[in-house]
């Protein structure tokens, strides 16, 4: 029998999914039928969304978190233009204050977070 020449037979082979499910009454085949059925499944198993990986936030990103949120919560500071830097437990401020007050209060601030170690102050004077 050629498949392709009666397709109505075939259909009702590949859906049924066993031999017995063949109008030719021919007998083995099954093998073949797992394989077309599983075909679409192993196709579309490549389609899965990779799983999202929850990472930590690094020491440095920490560290410098702590000491922005210092920055913000001193009144006496602009921290909007205060940059801050972490490079290990040392901490590098840049941007722009209104005096040199204003510098060295930053750097203070920096200094008192816990975990810095020490504070380069490039912050520059408007």
């Amino acid at each position: 029998m050629n498949r392709t020449t009666a397709p109505g037979r075939f259909r009702a082979y590949i859906g049924a999914g066993t031999a017995a499910a063949r109008s030719d009454g021919a007998g083995s085949g099954s093998g073949r039928t797992v394989s077309l059925l599983l075909l679409p499944l192993l196709a579309l198993a490549g389609c899965a969304a990779p799983t999202a990986v929850k990472q930590e936030p690094t020491a440095e990103a920490r560290l410098e978190t702590r000491v922005k949120v210092a920055l913000v919560d001193d009144p006496a500071l602009h921290a909007a233009a205060i940059f801050v830097e972490a490079d290990g437990k040392r901490i590098r401020l840049g941007g722009f204050a209104d005096s040199e007050a204003q510098r060295t209060h930053a750097g203070e601030v920096a200094r008192g977070v816990t975990g810095v170690t020490g504070v380069e102050n490039r912050i520059r004077i408007r």
